[in-house]
């Protein structure tokens, strides 16, 4: 499973610097009147809360599917919560620029919403690979 999850580790990082930068590129040359005020903080949110995903979905036990789901779950609703806090924060620190803040953080937001359904998908196609490999491995013995 590190090998899976250094995986995971290398293309989050690589999509929160492309979208990142591609963002902020496009903030800046293309929109420079929606320019706005820690924009940086937002894909830190979100690596940060990708690497908590990883992190979690690959340590469960490579058998227990109930298990893989009641915790994706629970990091959704935890991603959901954790940015309407980041995004009052940003609202009561800056109410001028928050609606260009809320457009990028929603950008971002949806970016990574595909991700984690892909490392999700990604972390159940290898529980069930494992658990076919175990199953032959019992049938074998047999």
């Amino acid at each position: 499973m590190e090998k899976t999850r250094s995986k995971f580790i290398l293309i989050l990082t690589a999509v929160i610097l492309i979208t990142g930068f591609g963002v902020k590129y496009l903030i800046t040359e293309a929109l420079p009147q929606y320019s706005f005020t820690g924009f940086t903080s937002i894909p830190v949110f979100f690596f940060l809360l990708g690497m908590g995903l990883i992190y979690t979905l690959t340590g469960i036990n490579s058998t227990d599917g109930k298990k893989l789901v009641n915790k994706y779950m629970v990091l959704r609703v935890i991603k959901v919560l954790s940015g309407l806090a980041f995004l009052l924060i940003y609202w009561l620190i800056n109410k001028r620029e928050i609606k260009n803040f809320a457009v990028a953080f929603i950008v971002f937001y949806m970016i990574f919403l595909i991700f984690e359904t892909w490392v999700y998908l990604q972390v159940e196609k290898n529980m069930k690979k494992n658990v076919e490999l175990k199953n032959d491995v019992t049938e074998d013995k047999a």
